[in-house]
């Protein structure tokens, strides 16, 4: 199986749905399914504490339970496959 690696916060929006298109500067001809890597990278994890990315990773039972902190250690996975999805043309 064919894999991409997509820095945090937008490999885990990928993997729950949020985020529905990736660019890259790179054509491919490959169509199907493709493991969603969350790459070690940490320099855009800051995003997470805008509204506009958390409210979007974590649903509210989850937010009631963790700090802001806890819900990115927790729950923001680095260097690991966290989701298959579909490669499709649009």
């Amino acid at each position: 199986m064919k894999a991409i690696t997509i820095l945090q916060p937008w490999a885990s929006l990928i993997a729950c749905g949020e985020k529905k298109i990736e660019t890259r500067l790179w054509p491919t001809k490959y169509r199907g399914p493709i493991a969603i890597h969350a790459g070690l990278g940490k320099q855009h994890i800051d995003l997470c504490r805008q509204q506009l990315f958390w409210a979007n990773l974590w649903p509210y039972e989850i937010a009631a339970q963790y700090s802001l902190q806890e819900r990115i250690d927790k729950f923001l996975p680095l260097g690991a496959v966290i989701a298959i999805a579909d490669l499709v043309d649009w």
